[in-house]
Formats: C-alpha cells, structure tokens, sequence
C-alpha cells in the first residue's frame, strides 16, 4: 500500500503559465509512455481513442504517476482558461492499454492527491474558499471515478 501527498497542480499551473509554448511531453509507466502531442493525449506514440484533447492545453509530468498494483496511473491535468484553469483525467494503464476517464475537478489549481487501497483520492479546496472541499476518487478495480461520493457523469 503506498500513501502520497502532493499540491502539484499550483506548481504545474505556474510552470506551465511561464511557458511559451504547447506542453509537449511523456511520461513513463511500466507498459509504455503516456504523453501530449500537439494538444492531444497519446499512449505508445499514437493518439487514445477516443481522442482526449484538453481545453487549452493538457500536461503529463512524472510526479503526477502512481503504481497500484499491476495499474500505472498518470493525473493528466486538463489546462482551461481564466475561469476554470484545471481540471483533471486519470489515465490507467495495464499490459492491455490505456482507458482514460471522464474530466473531473472544480476548476481549482491546488489538489491534494492520496493512494491507498487500489484507489487515487483527490481533494480540493472549494472554489472562493467557501463551501466544503470537493474529493473525487478513482477506483482501479472497478474503473469508476466518484466526486464527493456519487458516480461521475461525463463522457470518457
């Protein structure tokens, strides 16, 4: 069981704000890289299907990349504009390829992800600091994201 914490989006957030081009790049997991290409998420070199492109941007980095098991598991952040600058896709990854999820997120730069018990929690502080923080959990075993304990709607 491993446990990991971080506030990596505000830092990802800035990186990418102080860049001057697209976030081209990859990552590694044990079965192949996962990484953006002109804007659109590919697995192995080649574009998942169905395509997953982001709102302005999306972005891999290899702090952001979790074993579970026989899962590797990277948070793509979905990069937005002024008015929701990020959300979030888990991508999973096994011998038999990569399943992406829905978008989840309340639009907040600063997450805090967990992993334990075949299982990616993420918590964010409510938007306007107002409100109840907002947690969304990816569950590897049954492939099912939930946001503060109900099922994620969304397209994959």
């Amino acid at each position: 069981m491993s446990k990991r914490t971080g506030w990596g989006a505000a830092a990802l957030w800035l990186a990418w704000a102080t860049s001057a081009s697209a976030i081209d790049g990859t990552v590694s997991t044990r079965y192949g890289e996962v990484g953006v290409h002109n804007g659109a998420l590919t697995f192995r070199g080649q574009p998942v299907e169905p395509r997953v492109e982001g709102n302005t941007d999306l972005m891999v980095t290899q702090a952001n990349t979790y074993r579970i098991g026989d899962v590797d598991l990277v948070l793509v952040t979905d990069i937005g504009g002024a008015l929701c600058p990020a959300r979030f896709r888990a991508v999973a990854v096994t011998r038999a390829g990569a399943t992406v999820t829905p978008v989840f997120g309340n639009c907040g730069e600063a997450i805090e992800v967990k992993v334990d018990d075949g299982r990616l929690r993420m918590v964010q502080p409510p938007r306007g600091g107002e409100g109840a923080e907002d947690v969304y959990v990816f569950d590897v075993v049954s492939d099912h994201v939930t946001e503060n304990g109900k099922p994620l709607a969304g397209k994959r």
